[in-house]
């Protein structure tokens, strides 16, 4: 999918389906009686809470937390939140995405901050500290 949005470009109101890491999944128990899941979805940009109200126990067997999933819905402010309300959801294979995509990471080079590590690790006067953290 060329085209996915990212969870800091969602919208308000915008019908949006694109790819998400679930990283929280909790089925809960409405006023109503009926199932409804809560899901905290994200990419490296981001993260945004999201509801599934219909069709649950179904969609409950089919991903997990940590699975990339392809989820259409719309975006919508709740008590001045961004939520994502899913009308459809599937999961992903796992071999067609870069899952670096979906992480946070520092806009610095990793063996920057390694030699920064080392660094500060070395200037430490205390020296069983500097000998255990080196």
């Amino acid at each position: 999918m060329s085209d996915r949005v990212l969870v800091k470009d969602l919208k308000d109101k915008a019908i949006v389906e694109s790819l998400f890491l679930v990283k929280e999944r909790n089925i809960a128990m409405g006023k109503n009686g009926r199932s409804f899941m809560t899901l905290l979805l994200g990419d490296a940009s981001g993260q945004i809470d999201g509801r599934v109200w219909d069709n649950v126990e179904t969609l409950a067997q089919e991903f997990d937390t940590g699975d990339v999933v392809k989820a259409k819905g719309q975006v919508q402010i709740f008590q001045n939140r961004k939520q994502f309300i899913v009308h459809r959801l599937e999961k992903v294979d796992p071999t067609t995405i870069q899952f670096e995509d979906f992480v946070p990471k520092s806009s610095r080079n990793a063996e920057d901050l390694y030699a920064d590590l080392l660094r500060i690790a070395r200037e430490m006067k205390n020296e069983s500290l500097k000998r255990l953290t080196l």
